[in-house]
């Protein structure tokens, strides 16, 4: 039972940080469904790379929901199977909302889904060269566009 409510506290508190991140960015006509998305999804992928790191990989996401080769939405995009490794796993993935990685995560998918350049010049694709010792299979065929830190984006 305590569980339960711990993770019903937990949710509450997400939730409310990203209501205040709304207020503090109005949101004109993009859903707070994709900027959650967003956030967690540059949290999770590339919160060590710093805030260039992360706006690469949130524009990935960007680029591939302009693409007819993936899901027409962000979250969809985000929680397609195979995609992006932490939702692959099945562990819980814990946001510590106070972080300042959480925090600039927000500021991050909120800049991006306000149509910020582009700095991945359409790059579908990224791995962590970090976790990836050689160039997997799948990217073989594909273009190396640019690298950040440990991430290397492909189209």
């Amino acid at each position: 039972m305590q569980q339960k409510q711990k993770n019903k506290t937990k949710k509450n508190l997400t939730l409310l940080i990203l209501l205040l991140a709304l207020f503090k960015f109005p949101i004109s006509s993009v859903e707070a469904s994709d900027l959650n998305c967003l956030a967690k999804n540059v949290f999770h992928e590339a919160r060590g790379e710093g805030k260039r790191g992360m706006l690469m990989v949130g524009h990935v996401v960007l680029n591939r929901v302009k693409s007819k080769k993936f899901s027409d939405s962000v979250c969809k995009v985000i929680y397609q199977k195979k995609q992006f490794s932490w939702v692959n796993k099945k562990k819980k993935h814990h946001v510590d909302t106070n972080s300042k990685e959480w925090k600039m995560a927000l500021d991050v998918a909120k800049q991006i889904l306000d149509r910020d350049h582009d700095p991945t010049n359409g790059s579908l694709y990224f791995y962590s060269s970090s976790i990836l010792k050689k160039k997997p299979s799948w990217a073989k065929k594909k273009t190396v566009v640019t690298k950040v830190g440990n991430h290397v984006f492909l189209r």
